[in-house]
């Protein structure tokens, strides 16, 4: 089983690879040279960063954390500690709550 730390930096990266593979001015975003970044959040509480400077894509909002990409990344890794999408987070507190009403 790998650590929920490994899994939420595997995740980070993946992120990192689709804003890359999405927009190629953006692949810096896999190493650390010192770029500032600011960190990003979309409606299903999913994290990314993106270099100062860059407009935040729509759906995503800034959560108001600007510093070095790696420490930016070691935030991501601290808040975004349930990796499931929103959607699916509700779906199943819903589905939950109409089993223990059904016992």
């Amino acid at each position: 089983m790998i650590p929920i730390r490994s899994k939420i930096r595997a995740c980070t990266l993946i992120a990192a690879l689709v804003a890359a593979t999405a927009a190629p001015g953006l692949a810096g975003l896999l190493t650390d040279d010192g770029t500032v970044v600011l960190v990003v959040i979309n409606h299903e509480e999913q994290y990314s960063v993106l270099p100062v400077g860059e407009p935040v894509p729509k759906g995503w909002k800034a959560v108001g954390k600007t510093c070095r990409k790696s420490e930016c990344l070691e935030y991501i890794d601290e808040v975004w500690t349930d990796m499931r999408p929103q959607s699916i987070k509700q779906f199943v507190d819903t589905q939950l709550k109409k089993h223990m009403k059904s016992k």
